[in-house]
């Protein structure tokens, strides 16, 4: 099945690279190839959201311990909010160079890439501001800010429930970003907490339990 749902959508991002190319000097038609982009890797962050919290859920994840560089996964992490957002994205990030964890790539990289990306689509400003900062001591801490909406008082404590969705906003998407990034901190033996919420934006406070 994983592979059923992956193969198809590299594909039609393969094709869309390449009309982009193509169509480069045809005004009306340049921007289709690069919103058939966004669309596939929107598409694509929910299938592995999917994937990832079932083999979670039921236990069959099986982790890979590797030194991985945090500014690598905070670069990957700010192409998926500028893909995600309407607006520019300010996006700012202190003390994240030379800074490791021990962890799986793979579970790190969506950890890093839902918030961005929430950070990004549920924002009304302009710019959008996310910024995220790194303090390197034992627990490593990284808070990730941004400008959003906020998170209504009666909604704060189901954000990291699965398939819960807050009532009367965008209603696309699987409702799994937080509940999955709550589980790949439990499975690095950190937690994550939504710190401060409210009309001028959100703090998502990340504490790991293991640094390399």
């Amino acid at each position: 099945m994983s592979h059923e749902l992956r193969t198809p959508l590299a594909s039609i991002r393969v094709m869309a690279e390449t009309l982009e190319r193509r169509l480069a000097d045809l005004p009306r038609a340049r921007d289709y190839p690069t919103r058939i982009v966004q669309a596939t890797d929107a598409l694509g962050l929910m299938v592995e959201n999917i994937l990832s919290f079932n083999r979670i859920d039921k236990g069959r994840w099986v982790a890979r311990r590797e030194r991985v560089a945090l500014a690598e996964l905070l670069e990957a992490a700010r192409a998926h909010a500028e893909a995600a957002a309407e607006r520019p994205v300010d996006w700012r990030v202190e003390g994240a160079e030379g800074v490791h964890l021990e962890g799986d790539p793979e579970l790190l990289t969506l950890l890093f890439q839902n918030l961005a990306r929430n950070a990004a689509r549920y924002n009304a400003r302009d710019p959008i501001a996310i910024h995220v900062a790194v303090t390197a001591a034992e627990p490593l801490t990284v808070t990730v800010a941004d400008n959003g909406l906020g998170v209504p008082p009666d909604a704060r404590r189901h954000v990291f429930t699965a398939f819960y969705r807050v009532p009367g906003r965008d209603a696309r998407g699987s409702g799994l970003g937080l509940a999955l990034c709550r589980r790949i901190m439990a499975l690095h033996g950190g937690r994550i907490e939504l710190t401060r919420t409210g009309p001028e934006g959100s703090l998502f406070t990340l504490r790991f339990g293991r640094t390399a």
